[in-house]
């Protein structure tokens, strides 16, 4: 049997991430370019301070409900900070043609990164975000095209455990939905059959 407190504080910070991530994939969609209601207000800088800021509570909080999850089971820990977010060689294609590849580390990693962040920066000049491999040449790329609907969707950090220079990428979708699908519905199953 569960504690009741852990339980309770489990919901409470999983409803917290929820909300926090449905604001992210909704900026990720949000299309401010030239976007401005007086020439004093620029929204697309605004968005982009306000996702890092999201992004980081959002870490912070899927790291307060993996810890508590570990309470009710040490081995669901274990699983579960090795779930990661992308698929191997996903990356990201800028409008001048450079790639860059997003982080290939778990969720658990790049979270922990991301709450000790001493730099981060969105990347919003993308042409297309590649899915699963790089080796487009070979026509194994499956590209998302941005339809003209392109808020911040990747994000770029480097913690204090980095070389200064050195940034690792991520999706901040594949972020969330990882979230949702390979690390709540787990501890939410787990707590249901405890």
């Amino acid at each position: 049997m569960i504690d009741a407190d852990i339980l309770q504080g489990i919901i409470r910070v999983d409803q917290s991430a929820i909300n926090t991530g449905a604001l992210i994939l909704a900026c990720c969609r949000a299309d401010l370019k030239g976007f401005e209601i007086a020439a004093t207000i620029d929204l697309e800088m605004i968005l982009k301070e306000k996702q890092l800021d999201m992004t980081h509570d959002f870490a912070y909080q899927t790291r307060k409900v993996i810890e508590r999850a570990g309470k009710v089971s040490p081995d669901l820990l274990i699983s579960l900070k090795k779930v990661k977010p992308h698929k191997l060689d996903e990356g990201a294609v800028f409008r001048d043609g450079k790639r860059v590849n997003f982080t290939n580390q778990s969720f658990w990693w790049i979270i922990n990164r991301i709450v000790h962040s001493q730099q981060a920066k969105t990347i919003d000049d993308l042409s297309s975000i590649i899915e699963e491999s790089t080796r487009v040449d070979e026509g194994h790329a499956f590209v998302i095209e941005n339809l003209n609907v392109l808020g911040p969707r990747v994000i770029a950090f480097r913690s204090n455990h980095d070389d200064p220079g050195i940034f690792y990428y991520v999706g901040l979708e594949n972020l969330v939905i990882a979230y949702l699908d390979k690390i709540r519905k787990p501890i939410f199953d787990a707590m249901r059959t405890s």
